[in-house]
């Protein structure tokens, strides 16, 4: 089994302002040797984030890559689910559900 990390929750472990204690748990978790399972477009959005915190000073880009190459060690299993599944199967459970 797996944890579901969004680039919200990812993010935090960077931004100490943006940091819970339940996000800080699920980092914990992740490092004791639980899987991460990220949405396909994770990536994208952890690195655009992390970008425009240099823009504004944030961070550096020696901390980007620090960060990058940490996350990269928690090997995140990328969720490359089909267009398919999500307008037709996932869009049907999730009507039952409602």
């Amino acid at each position: 089994m797996g944890i579901v990390v969004d680039a919200s929750v990812t993010l935090s472990w960077c931004f100490p302002d943006e940091q819970t204690p339940l996000f800080l748990k699920v980092l914990y978790r992740l490092n004791a040797g639980e899987e991460a399972l990220v949405p396909a477009f994770w990536p994208v959005e952890v690195l655009n984030s992390l970008l425009v915190g240099e823009k504004r000073g944030r961070i550096s880009p020696e901390q980007t890559r620090a960060f990058l190459s940490d996350l990269a060690e928690l090997q995140p299993m990328v969720d490359h689910t089909s267009v398919e599944q999500v307008f037709e199967t996932i869009q049907m459970l999730a009507a039952i559900t409602d």
